[in-house]
């Protein structure tokens, strides 16, 4: 969906546009060294902000708790999720407040390399010793679902929102066009 927005918004600009799939990673790091002209989508950070310059934005996302359809999990607040283990791959920033409580100690977090494994251990179900939830954006989420499994229906997401941000195009600093 990003690349289809960036392809539109270069367009009328008569801009050829190629686009790269690659890990996060990579993309992230070539880019920041300059090998690309830009990397997306991605959400506001102070250290990516020291790097990049940031476009308009792309994307709203609504980060969301994504649990399994027949998960014991309730919550009303990312609070209620201490001594759970969520999965966010690689290259994925969470919402402050899942941060701190992963920097205490009291959720772990598993970090494949893509969201599609993020799903399939979460749909393993074994909630006492395996992931309880995904801490993301549920169009994301949804997307990815139906890619990997064809169905959005083994998951549901808890009632509340866990951030409101902005996704954006990031140009490196380093490059100076």
């Amino acid at each position: 969906m990003s690349a289809a927005i960036v392809r539109a918004v270069y367009a009328p600009m008569r801009r050829d546009v190629t686009i790269d799939h690659m890990p996060w990673k990579r993309g992230y790091t070539e880019t920041r060294h300059g090998t690309y002209a830009a990397t997306f989508p991605y959400i506001p950070s102070p250290e990516r902000k020291q790097a990049f310059v940031y476009s308009d934005p792309i994307g709203l996302p609504r980060g969301r708790i994504m649990v399994t359809a027949d998960s014991p999990v309730q919550a009303a607040s990312v609070a209620d999720l201490k001594g759970l283990t969520y999965c966010l791959p690689l290259g994925y920033t969470t919402v402050p407040a899942i941060e701190r409580l992963t920097e205490a100690g009291k959720l772990t977090r598993l970090t494949p390399e893509t969201l599609r494994r993020c799903l399939k251990l979460l749909r393993a179900g074994r909630i006492e010793r395996g992931v309880a939830f995904i801490p993301i954006d549920k169009v994301v989420a949804d997307f990815t679902a139906r890619k990997t499994f064809g169905t959005t229906t083994p998951f549901r997401y808890l009632g509340f929102v866990t951030q409101r941000t902005t996704l954006h195009v990031i140009f490196p600093k380093s490059r100076d066009d």
